[in-house]
């Protein structure tokens, strides 16, 4: 391999119940380019012919530009720019009711915007969540904690199919 080129380790694992022997399969996967957006699932079957469990991690894209961005709270009816802003107002109504200053930050007088990163997936649950600007440790697991929280969303749509979606939310703290 040379030390330029770009590949990912796939791997699938097959268990055989009547054995009891498991095999594990690695190879590589060239072409990826890096930067690319996707998610690991895990695929696992079962062939009950042969008592042959497989598991498979499977690549799953996420997008960050959609045609239809995932919305948040009870905004079916209403369409764009309208959508958007109903959906805007019910995920801040929802962190504005949850969320709690965390006692250490408010000591310490820490206040600022805290930036969380996660993936709505088809299902409208929220995956790969993360801080990708932080205020502080107990502001971040707060506002990790509230998203966490969060009913399902209507998931985004790209070409008319269901999708994954990355989104961003910004969330500020701050002392009176």
């Amino acid at each position: 391999m040379l030390e330029d080129e770009v590949y990912t380790l796939d791997t699938i694992i097959t268990f055989d119940p009547a054995t009891f022997t498991e095999t594990i399969e690695v190879y590589r996967n060239y072409g990826v380019e890096i930067g690319d957006n996707y998610l690991v699932d895990t695929l696992i079957t079962f062939d009950p012919a042969t008592y042959k469990e497989t598991v498979e991690l499977v690549k799953v894209p996420f997008y960050k530009e959609v045609d239809e961005m995932p919305f948040f709270g009870d905004c079916g009816d209403l369409q764009g720019d309208a959508r958007k802003a109903c959906s805007d107002k019910a995920m801040l109504n929802h962190i504005y009711m949850n969320v709690t200053y965390p006692e250490a930050a408010r000591k310490q007088k820490k206040e600022g915007t805290a930036v969380a990163q996660f993936v709505i997936r088809p299902g409208g649950w929220i995956e790969n969540l993360s801080i990708i600007k932080s205020v502080s440790p107990e502001i971040d697991a707060e506002i990790m904690r509230v998203i966490q929280t969060m009913p399902k969303w209507t998931p985004g749509e790209k070409n008319g199919k269901v999708v994954s979606v990355q989104f961003v939310l910004p969330v500020k703290f701050r002392l009176e």
